[in-house]
């Protein structure tokens, strides 16, 4: 079973392209668990009319993204776990191609593949994750955490997402799965949309410091920290002081 975790906060524009994405797929055995951090716009009464295909829904204040997703992991059942932010949606055919690579790859503990950026303007670009994730450390990220898809023991051995973070948490878990050994296997296939106005998208300077801050908590020594910090400010000023 794979279990699909939304959390939302205020999404009404997008929260049903987001649960007809999952409820939609050819892949039947989906454990789909919504957390809503207290909406006031009209996303809980559209979540709820979808009350029948919602294995766990609950909406209530939180304490930002890290806090709403390891409600929703606590609740999880699957052997493999999905998460993705309201507004974001999968291709279809994902959960299937997903979960026929974890059959083919039962050593990986995470899949991930490829997605789509999707802008305010209607167009997109397609994102290619890397096979060589060798940069992870260095704070360069080559895979989307909304095509990644993590099995249960993994959050068990390696435990939830860091909540002091407010936007790069998921870096954090990826780049401890990674230090720690962890098997990461590349799917071949575009598997989600991402839509470009979430808080890590839009919030450029506190994802760079926060990316920084947990590169520099994993690296080795000195000359690595200097490194990561060359690098990530050399790569903030190419993408938005050039």
């Amino acid at each position: 079973m794979i279990s699909v975790i939304t959390i939302c906060k205020n999404e009404a524009a997008h929260i049903s392209q987001t649960i007809e994405s999952v409820i939609s797929q050819s892949y039947s055995d989906v454990e789909y668990i919504v957390i809503d951090g207290g909406s006031t716009d009209g996303t809980v009464d559209i979540i709820k009319s979808y009350s029948d295909k919602i294995s766990y829904f609950v909406s209530e204040p939180d304490n930002g993204i890290y806090d709403a997703l390891n409600k929703g992991l606590l609740a999880a059942h699957g052997e493999v776990i999905g998460t993705m932010n309201g507004g974001d949606f999968y291709e279809p055919g994902a959960l299937q191609t997903v979960w026929n690579s974890y059959l083919e790859n039962p050593d990986s503990n995470i899949l991930y593949g490829d997605l789509n950026f999707i802008y305010d303007d209607g167009t997109s670009e397609n994102f290619i994750a890397g096979d060589d994730l060798s940069r992870l450390p260095y704070g360069s990220i080559n895979l989307g955490h909304v095509a990644c898809f993590v099995t249960a023991d993994t959050y068990i051995e390696q435990g939830l997402f860091n909540t002091a973070y407010k936007i790069a948490g998921d870096y954090d878990f990826l780049l401890r799965c990674y230090v720690n050994g962890k098997k990461f296997h590349h799917i071949r296939s575009t598997l989600s949309n991402y839509r470009v106005n979430g808080v890590s998208s839009t919030n450029h300077v506190l994802t760079f410091q926060e990316t920084c801050a947990i590169a520099l908590v994993y690296a080795k020594d000195e000359a690595m920290r200097s490194e990561i910090r060359e690098g990530i400010a050399n790569l903030y000023k190419e993408r938005f002081l050039s």
